[in-house]
């Protein structure tokens, strides 16, 4: 029986937003080329080993540019596009209302919560496990099994929704229901299915 439904959060219940681009822009670098670079050094911010400026500081290290004037751009680049897909806000509270958990699994960097917060972005989840606040991110082992100690459930209980496929990996392998997420209509159904 399903207890629990944890949620990625941004390209799940958010649309993604474009701050790659953003970033690239400022730096005049390729999008691919600042991606690809930026990537180690933004899994250490996501994991909040690092603060905002240190991450400006390794990137225009490795990009090998001056430091950027433009500091605020992860809260600038979230706002300017922020969407909560409005049916999947209420899909979350339609799962609540049978008596099953939610909980929102985030790989997230502090500027983007506060955003979040802002717009009431977690209010509708019963917990909340974001990367940067307990130093652990998507695809690593103990980050799901810190949800499944904070909601008292086995996996076989759970099912697990991201729209990375390498996050789905360790879900299915404790045991976990899984669904990669393409759209809201797609994961509402599959969701649905599981649950009868």
């Amino acid at each position: 029986m399903i207890k629990t439904v944890i949620f990625d959060y941004g390209g799940v219940i958010l649309k993604s937003p474009h701050c790659i681009e953003s970033i690239a822009r400022v730096y005049k670098v390729p999008k691919e080329v600042t991606a690809k670079k930026m990537r180690p050094i933004l899994n250490l911010f996501q994991k909040g080993v690092i603060a905002e400026n240190k991450f400006w500081q390794k990137l225009s290290l490795v990009l090998r540019k001056p430091i950027p004037n433009k500091k605020d751009l992860w809260r600038e680049c979230i706002e300017k596009d922020f969407h909560i897909y409005p049916e999947m806000a209420r899909f979350v509270k339609k799962i609540r209302e049978m008596r099953i958990k939610t909980l929102a699994l985030s790989n997230v960097i502090e500027p983007h919560i506060g955003v979040i917060k802002k717009h009431l972005g977690y209010k509708d989840f019963n917990t909340v496990i974001l990367s940067c606040r307990v130093g652990m991110r998507k695809p690593e082992l103990k980050i799901y099994k810190l949800a499944l100690k904070k909601l008292k459930v086995k996996p076989e209980e759970c099912i697990f929704i991201d729209d990375q496929n390498e996050n789905l990996k360790p879900a299915k392998k404790l045991g976990m229901k899984v669904i990669l997420a393409k759209n809201p209509k797609q994961v509402i159904r599959d969701v649905s299915e599981i649950l009868g």
